[in-house]
């Protein structure tokens, strides 16, 4: 039997661009290329005050792999300290009841 639909197309996607991966408005990723023809990149996270020095490296790969890690590294600090933050406002509000 042979199927005549499309499995996995989805014509009502409002934006069907791909989610970017430093999609955290919470920290903030540049990578440039320098005029040595290397690559450049730094990560900030400006709530918490954490900034990695710039960092060179030879290729944009290389860039983009280690920029990943300390975005990951950066999110999962915040998330942890806002879920720290709800976990106290929530034992607060258990304990004045």
């Amino acid at each position: 039997m042979q199927i005549k639909e499309e499995i996995g197309r989805n014509y009502k996607t409002i934006d069907p661009s791909p989610i970017d991966f430093f999609h955290d408005d919470r920290v903030s990723v540049e990578i440039y290329p320098t005029y040595n023809q290397k690559f450049a990149a730094s990560v900030e996270a400006a709530s918490l005050d954490l900034r990695t020095p710039m960092q060179t490296f030879n290729t944009e790969a290389e860039a983009d792999l280690w920029a990943r890690n300390v975005y990951t590294e950066f999110v999962s600090k915040l998330n942890s300290l806002e879920e720290s933050i709800y976990r106290r406002i929530l034992s607060l509000n258990l304990i004045l009841k």
